[in-house]
C-alpha cells in the first residue's frame, strides 16, 4: 500500500512539474512575442519622420465633441475624448472642447472657424445631402443636417475631419440586423464624408471602434499620410473592401474596411408592440473608412 501512494506521489509531482514548465514555456512564448511586437512597434514609430515643432503646431486648432448618447456611454467618450485633448493640447495645439449639454451648435460653429481638426462622438443620423447618412445630434436634441454643415461649418483648409464611433460614419450602424454590403456601406461614408469635403477639407476619417483618437492624431503628426494611417489600422483585424475615385473629385478616393463577427448578436427589438430579445446570425460589419486626398498630411494644415 505504501509503495501505490509513493507511485501515485511520483505520478502527481511529474505531472505538477510538466504542467508548471508548460505554463512557463507559454508565459515566456507570450511575453517574448509581446516584447517583440512591442520592439517592432517603437521601431516602426522611430523610423517615421520626426513630429512638427512645438511653434508650428501652436497654430493649429482642433474642435473636440462628444454629444449626449446615454448617461454611460457619453461619460466613457468624454473620458477618452480628454486623453485626445490632453495629447493635442501636450504637443502645443489651440483645443476647444464641447461636451454632453455644452455641444451646442451656435458655439461649435463660432469656435471652429478656422480650425484645422474637427472630431465628433455622438450619434449619427440620416440627414445627409442625399438622406442616405450623415450630420450631427447635439445638445438639447438638436438634428444638424449636411446642409447645416455646408452652410455654417467654416474649417480651414485642408481640414482633418474624425468621426469617433458615429453610426453609419464608417458604414455600419448599431441597429443593423445583418450584412449590409458594401454598396449601401460606401453609400453611407460618401453622404456623411461629403458636406467636409465640399467645404474644402482634405481628409475624413471614421472608425466604430470605442477609444480615444489620440493614436491617429500622433501617427499624423508624425507626418504619416490618412491612406498610411487607415491602412495601419485596417491591418490588424479588417480586411479592405474597396478603394475607389470618390465622386467628382478627381483627387480624393474613399476606402472602407469590412470585419466578420464571429458570435451571434442578440439585441432587443420591438415585435407587434412588445420588447423582445431577439438572436441574429454572424454577420460582416463596417467599422473603418475613410475618405481624402491619399497623400494629406499634416503638412497640408500649414498650405
Amino acid at each position: 500500500m505504501q509503495k501505490l501512494v509513493l507511485k501515485l506521489l511520483l505520478v502527481i509531482t511529474i505531472i505538477t512539474f510538466t504542467c508548471s514548465q508548460t505554463l512557463y514555456t507559454l508565459s515566456n512564448h507570450q511575453n517574448a512575442t509581446s516584447k517583440n511586437k512591442k520592439d517592432s512597434e517603437q521601431t516602426s514609430m522611430t523610423t517615421e519622420s520626426p513630429m512638427l515643432s512645438r511653434d508650428s503646431l501652436s497654430q493649429l486648432k482642433a474642435i473636440l465633441i462628444v454629444a449626449p448618447h446615454g448617461r454611460e456611454l457619453t461619460k466613457e467618450a468624454i473620458k477618452d475624448m480628454k486623453e485626445t485633448s490632453n495629447y493635442l493640447r501636450s504637443v502645443g495645439v489651440n483645443v476647444f472642447e464641447f461636451y454632453d449639454k455644452e455641444a451646442k451648435w451656435d458655439t461649435i460653429t463660432k469656435a471652429s472657424n478656422g480650425a484645422h481638426i474637427f472630431v465628433y462622438c455622438g450619434h449619427g443620423s440620416t440627414l445627409g445631402l442625399k438622406g442616405i447618412a450623415g450630420g450631427l445630434y447635439l445638445a438639447n436634441k438638436s438634428f444638424i443636417s449636411a446642409r447645416d454643415i455646408l452652410k455654417e461649418l467654416k474649417l480651414n483648409k485642408n481640414a482633418l475631419v474624425i468621426m469617433n464611433n458615429v453610426c453609419r460614419s464608417a458604414g455600419s450602424s448599431a441597429d443593423d440586423t445583418s450584412d449590409i454590403g458594401i454598396k449601401k456601406a460606401t453609400d453611407r461614408v460618401s453622404d456623411y464624408a461629403m458636406p467636409f469635403i465640399m467645404n474644402g477639407a482634405a481628409g475624413y476619417y471614421a472608425t466604430n471602434n470605442i477609444g480615444p483618437v489620440a493614436p491617429i492624431l500622433k501617427r499624423f503628426f508624425k507626418k504619416q499620410s490618412i491612406k498610411q494611417i487607415f491602412i495601419h489600422a485596417a491591418s490588424g483585424w479588417d480586411k479592405i473592401e474597396t478603394t475607389q475615385k470618390f465622386g467628382n473629385f478627381a483627387k480624393y478616393e474613399i476606402s472602407i474596411t469590412s470585419s466578420a463577427h464571429q458570435d451571434s448578436l442578440s439585441r432587443i427589438v420591438i415585435l407587434h408592440g412588445k420588447q423582445i430579445l431577439k438572436k441574429f446570425a454572424p454577420y460582416n460589419s463596417y467599422d473603418l473608412a475613410y475618405v481624402g486626398i491619399p497623400t494629406f498630411n499634416v503638412l497640408d494644415f500649414f498650405k
